[in-house]
């Protein structure tokens, strides 16, 4: 075997060492944070409702399915569909040891969904008011905006003491079908 082949068998062999060792670390470092590839995005319905109620106890508005969840570094998110495909309802946990305001969790939540097909394009808060959701007071922040599509949508938002910490609520849907009873009924069911 000329020294050739034998340079370059010896490249090939510690590349591939160094993949394999970075893998296993990285790995290793993935599980020691607590994290799961699996547990990342949660599409099975039980799990993900499971995930929901141990952040909090709600009734949801009739028509709203399509459960999925996820879960990452001490945050825990569960969102649900409206039936028309447009609507959603989300609770997002954050860890115990974090106490941010609304507009900071919001700025957050949408930087990490860049792509999502909620794109919020244009968005201002048009209103806000105070509220009991939990037995807690809070300002619940009322937002309109266009979505990807540049269909209007308004959105309702706060934040509130869940069962484990902190936790972001947010409703949105198209102005057009905007039913403010059924809103004021779900959050007021939220325990």
């Amino acid at each position: 075997m000329s020294t050739t082949v034998k340079i370059i068998l010896a490249l090939i062999f510690g590349t591939m060492l160094t993949c394999l060792a970075v893998g296993v670390l990285g790995l290793y470092l993935f599980r020691a944070n607590h994290l799961n590839i699996v547990d990342l995005l949660i599409d099975q319905p039980l799990k993900a409702i499971r995930v929901g109620h141990s952040i909090a106890d709600y009734d949801l508005p009739a028509g709203f399915r399509n459960v999925f969840s996820a879960k990452l570094a001490g945050y825990e998110m569960v969102g649900y569909t409206g039936a028309d495909g447009h609507s959603h309802i989300y609770f997002f946990q954050l860890p115990a040891d974090l106490n941010v305001d609304l507009s900071g969790i919001e700025s957050e939540v949408r930087a990490s969904f860049p792509g999502s097909t909620e794109s919020y394009l244009d968005i201002r808060v048009v209103d806000s008011r105070l509220a009991t959701i939990a037995g807690q007071e809070v300002t619940l922040v009322i937002s309109e905006g266009m979505n990807h599509e540049g269909e209007p949508f308004r959105e309702i938002s706060t934040t509130f003491q869940g069962k484990k910490g902190q936790v972001l609520v947010v409703f949105s849907c198209p102005q057009a079908s905007w039913n403010q009873l059924e809103v004021e009924t779900f959050l007021a069911s939220i325990r």
